[in-house]
């Protein structure tokens, strides 16, 4: 798949002083399913060759550790799950196509500069552990007017790595939500 720029989000809620629960996603856009290499089972599949355009999306859900040894500047890591699905599908050498849904693992790390209490800047790199299944029921052929019939069934690693600049904001600046022992 190619590589896609967007618009995204991130929201989370600290637990403790240094323990949140971060949520992200992006708005989508489609992006082509392309082969890559020589394929010496089916030779009249170029490499390059769209075999369908798909809007897909990913949702990771991590727990992240903060740390606050270091005045403004807040590193963390973090890991949890994706979870990914297709929007939208669109026809190209394939016909007829279905994505299926997956979750799977996401790590995560990147630091936070507090300019202020309430406002900063984000720096933040996650990778998805995602598998997806894709199924086609025909062949667009050039020259031959309708889809031909046949059955596929494509396996994807889907793990895309996703990196954000952001602009923080803290709402309320209060304790966490869980009391501290």
């Amino acid at each position: 798949m190619t590589d896609v720029a967007t618009l995204g989000f991130e929201m989370g809620v600290f637990l403790t002083r240094n323990v949140s629960v971060d949520v992200s996603g992006g708005i989508p856009f489609y992006v082509k399913d392309k082969t890559k290499g020589y394929n010496p089972a089916n030779p009249g599949l170029f490499s390059g060759t769209t075999l369908a355009q798909i809007m897909p999306a990913i949702i990771p859900i991590t727990v992240l550790y903060h740390f606050d040894n270091f005045g403004p500047l807040r590193p963390y890591i973090g890991g949890g799950v994706a979870v990914g699905w297709s929007f939208d599908n669109r026809n190209a050498f394939l016909s007829d196509v279905h994505v299926g849904g997956s979750v799977g693992p996401v790590v995560q790390g990147g630091v936070d500069y507090m300019i202020n209490r309430d406002w900063g800047v984000s720096l933040d790199v996650k990778k998805a552990f995602n598998y997806v299944e894709a199924h086609s029921n025909g062949l667009n052929i050039p020259g031959i007017p309708a889809p031909v019939p046949a059955e596929t069934i494509q396996h994807t690693h889907f793990d895309p790595w996703l990196f954000s600049i952001s602009l923080l904001y803290r709402f309320g600046g209060g304790e966490p939500l869980l009391a501290r022992y």
